[in-house]
């Protein structure tokens, strides 16, 4: 699968960059659009292990992933009033 090949040779920043690049501009979920609080407010859930599903459907790609940094688990409330 090409998606691999890059996931091994990149970062695991850059192969974040590169796997969301095709989307970018394209939808309107993204950071001033009409979708963006719900976003905002989903990853908020997932990010404090509130979303049971989402868990189940990408548990092993963000196995992969890693943990989110430290900075932005800190303090959750913080990072979404940030985000909105």
């Amino acid at each position: 699968m090409e998606c691999q090949h890059f996931e091994q040779r990149l970062s695991p920043e850059g192969f974040l960059v590169f796997a969301s690049a095709p989307w970018f501009g394209a939808r309107d979920d993204h950071y001033g659009m009409p979708r963006w609080p719900a976003c905002v407010e989903a990853a908020a859930c997932r990010l404090r292990g509130e979303d049971e599903e989402f868990r189940r459907a990408e548990g092993d790609w963000m196995t992969r992933i890693g943990p989110a940094p430290a900075a932005v688990t800190a303090d959750l409330e913080v990072t979404r009033e940030l985000l909105l």
